[in-house]
């Protein structure tokens, strides 16, 4: 089809969740649209801007200045618009993988669950938080849950060895 209407652009969608099949892809399509690999693992565009763009590994922003610029954009939409933080949270539930993003992204709902609106803009001012605080917190509870659970990991192993 491609070779049939060189004059119509051709754009694959869906089913990339390899920098290899995206490259396989642009070999003979004009670009490529990836959308459920992103919202599971976001760092996977810098791994494209590496691979298809030649971006330098020094040039991608490192995790906490990206979650430290999206904080403060969650903190400016929900102040303007008073859109609700259980919906800004979203996109942050893929940004970590593995044992720790679970536990991240539970204590961040758990977090985000107790700001409550009274209506459409409108926050309790018990409740007035902004939700760089509450990814802070979150942050901090998942980092030292983590740590425990290595050290009891660590534990176990020395007392099986024992």
């Amino acid at each position: 089809m491609i070779e049939e209407y060189p004059q119509t652009s051709f754009i694959v969608n869906g089913g990339l969740d390899t920098v290899e099949a995206v490259e396989e892809h642009l070999r003979v399509a004009d670009g490529v649209m990836i959308g459920r690999k992103i919202r599971e693992d976001p760092w996977f565009l810098s791994q494209l801007d590496q691979h298809i763009y030649g971006i330098a590994t020094d040039q991608i922003p490192d995790p906490i200045g990206v979650l430290t610029e999206y904080a403060g954009f969650v903190d400016q939409v929900h102040e303007a618009h008073g859109t609700r933080y259980s919906v800004l949270a979203r996109p942050l539930f893929g940004f970590f993988h593995g044992r720790k993003g679970r536990v991240l992204r539970r204590h961040l709902a758990h977090a985000v669950a107790q700001v409550k609106p009274l209506g459409k803009g409108v926050v309790d001012q018990r409740h007035s938080v902004r939700f760089s605080e509450l990814l802070q917190d979150a942050l901090a509870k998942s980092e030292m849950e983590h740590a425990q659970s290595i050290a009891d990991e660590e534990y176990v192993k020395v007392a099986q060895i024992g």
